[in-house]
């Protein structure tokens, strides 16, 4: 696989909207237009300052913690793992009905930096997958830009995931955006299985 879709492919799954939109819409289902426009301009925008922040000084948060690429892999593989196992583990599908009382309108705040900006756009595997990518792009100019780049394509997706949630799911259904999500997180356990062997490959600990 091409470097730049599998890291494009690796943010779409640990950043993307897939996780966001159903929060979003059980926050949001009764509210005002006004208060769903903000609480995703505002989530989004929180969301891509942390993720810009971590793309431009990754590489030296892991060279200060004095952390290998491969140790790196291997967490960011086990929080990959976990995330998957959870979700394939606790897999349900919701009643239509089943989302949260309108929150009231100064509450926007609260609710775009918690639980929409994190953990539902930037979560922990999130987070590794930035500094697995940064980290491992080095000087590498051009790809840091690329990987910047990217990130700010997945925080639009969430924005306009967010935007359009309630037509997405009155024209989905909850249902069907959860069980391709649960398709996605086996796509996510492979990954995951993928990222511990290269690390323990990088650290000996297996034959190539």
């Amino acid at each position: 696989m091409d470097r730049l879709p599998f890291i494009f492919t690796i943010f779409f799954l640990t950043l993307g909207p897939l996780k966001v939109i159903p929060v979003f819409y059980r926050l949001t289902a009764d509210a005002t237009d006004r208060f769903r426009f903000r609480a995703a301009l505002r989530s989004t925008l929180i969301a891509t300052v942390i993720v810009i922040l971590l793309g431009l000084i990754g590489r030296n948060i892991v060279k200060n913690w004095q952390v290998s690429a491969d140790s790196l892999l291997i967490a960011g593989g086990l929080l990959l793992l976990i995330a998957a196992l959870k979700i394939l583990s606790q897999f349900t599908i919701p009643k239509r009905s089943q989302h949260l009382p309108p929150p009231p309108e100064e509450e926007v705040e609260n609710i775009a930096i918690s639980p929409l900006a994190i953990p539902s756009i930037i979560t922990p595997y999130g987070v590794v997958a930035i500094l697995v990518s940064t980290g491992n792009a080095g000087w590498d100019i051009p790809l840091q830009l690329s990987i910047l780049a990217m990130l700010l394509a997945i925080m639009a997706l969430n924005f306009l995931g967010m935007i359009f949630a309630r037509p997405i799911i009155n024209r989905l259904q909850i249902s069907t955006l959860l069980m391709v999500g649960w398709v996605f997180a086996v796509m996510q356990a492979a990954l995951a299985i993928e990222f511990i062997a290269d690390g323990l490959r990088g650290l000996g600990v297996i034959k190539p």
